[in-house]
């Protein structure tokens, strides 16, 4: 029976467990990003909405375009003549190609008492393929009537629309 000193077991035993410890390490990391992906393609190993995704050597290919609102919202609710209100939509958005970026077209119209306000233009928006928040703010006029108001959001992505809207009400 061969014998071993107390420092060749203490090395063993400290060589063994730094092994172990490692391993468990190297697959947390592994579990964390597959946890990602699957976050990041709605749990099924492909982006939220059906959009199909392949892998090259040169990059990720996005096959379909996909465009879904998650959640919107106007702040304050209840905003005074000149404050400054903000505009939050969370979206998921993928163009087909190549390119990281995709490019929104959006258009907001303002509504009260029935009748659409003047309110700026369409406009691109360049967000990253995949979850984004698309933020605004504006002022109220010092003047705007009480009442109720409807911001309408419309965003376009090739073809692809979501029409939005949120309330708010002048005091």
């Amino acid at each position: 029976m061969m014998r071993l000193s107390t420092h060749t077991l203490r090395i063993g035993i400290f060589v063994g467990l730094f092994s172990l410890l490692s391993g468990c390490a190297a697959i947390d990391r592994i579990g964390a990003g597959v946890r990602n992906v699957l976050d990041e393609f709605g749990g099924k190993g492909r982006p939220r909405g059906n959009a199909t995704v392949s892998r090259t050597s040169g990059g990720t290919v996005i096959h379909e375009n996909k465009l879904e609102a998650i959640s919107w919202s106007v702040y304050p609710e209840a905003p005074k003549p000149g404050e400054t209100v903000t505009s939050e939509i969370r979206l998921i958005a993928y163009a087909a190609g190549t390119d990281p970026m995709v490019d929104l077209t959006v258009n907001r119209t303002l509504v009260f008492d029935g009748e659409q306000l003047p309110f700026g233009r369409p406009h691109t928006e360049r967000v990253p393929q995949g979850n984004s928040v698309l933020s605004w703010e504006f002022t109220l006029p010092s003047d705007a009537d009480p009442g109720r108001y409807e911001l309408i959001t419309k965003i376009v992505l090739n073809g692809q629309s979501e029409t939005l809207k949120s309330g708010f009400v002048v005091r």
